[in-house]
């Protein structure tokens, strides 16, 4: 459903200038299904806490800005089939006390998947058509920041530090940063900024450019770069 969202989310984008979000909540226990209605008009449905959790844990989906959420119970049956994030404890409206949720990011890639094969279909996954201007924008305000005067700065993942991104030329570029740290998750020996650098290849070829195939090896910084590399804002990251 998410990835037929992200297909849809294209032409509502170029059409209407917007986007939609789903939020998927899933829940383990017992219910009772029946029919229920008129005798000409019946529906079959599903009663009971188990089916009100997961309606909870659904509306949680906002709060935690995840598209997927499962519970504990969940989570001990599908563990080693997907690729989860780390727990979550939140409150549910109606329910007493937190319940432990877990975000689920990824179907996990079998095994024999090299590097490049699971940084490919994890990319794909995180840069549908809608955003690809964020994820090309992104790259070259990571790259453009570089100080030919000094040597610092340029494609070193920077970006991603709160104090860089939130400057107002980087306006926009939020979503995008969310989307890799997701992706790093999945592959934590690669760089933050090697996947800056494979997000804005991607989102070019993601848009009928060519595909290109960026080195890796880019080491991370630690501070952020200077200010006035860039210029100022003027608007969104379209």
């Amino acid at each position: 459903m998410l990835a037929a969202l992200d297909e849809l989310n294209v032409y509502l984008m170029r059409h209407f200038g917007s986007a939609w979000r789903m939020g998927i909540g899933v829940h383990f226990g017992a219910a009772v299904l029946g029919e229920i209605g008129h005798p000409r008009h019946t529906q079959r449905t599903a009663l009971g806490d188990t089916v009100n959790i997961a309606s909870r844990i659904e509306s949680a989906c906002k709060e935690a800005r995840a598209s997927f959420l499962i519970s504990d119970s969940v989570y001990s049956r599908v563990a080693e089939e997907f690729e989860l994030r780390r727990p979550l404890e939140l409150s549910l409206k109606g329910q007493g006390g937190l319940f432990q949720l877990h975000e689920v990011l990824a179907a996990k890639c079998r095994g024999d998947w090299s590097l490049e094969e699971r940084l490919q279909r994890a990319l794909q996954e995180a840069i549908p058509r809608h955003l690809a201007p964020a994820f090309l924008r992104l790259a070259f305000h990571d790259a453009a920041a570089y100080d030919p005067v000094t040597g610092a700065g340029g494609a070193d993942g920077s970006i991603r530090l709160p104090e860089e991104l939130s400057r107002p030329e980087n306006t926009g570029l939020q979503e995008a940063v969310r989307r890799l740290t997701r992706v790093q998750e999945l592959a934590p020996e690669i760089s933050f900024a090697d996947l800056i650098a494979l997000g804005g290849a991607l989102a070019v070829a993601v848009c009928g450019g060519p595909t290109i195939h960026p080195p890796l090896g880019r080491i991370d910084a630690v501070s952020p770069s200077s200010e006035g590399r860039l210029p100022p804002d003027v608007g969104g990251a379209d």
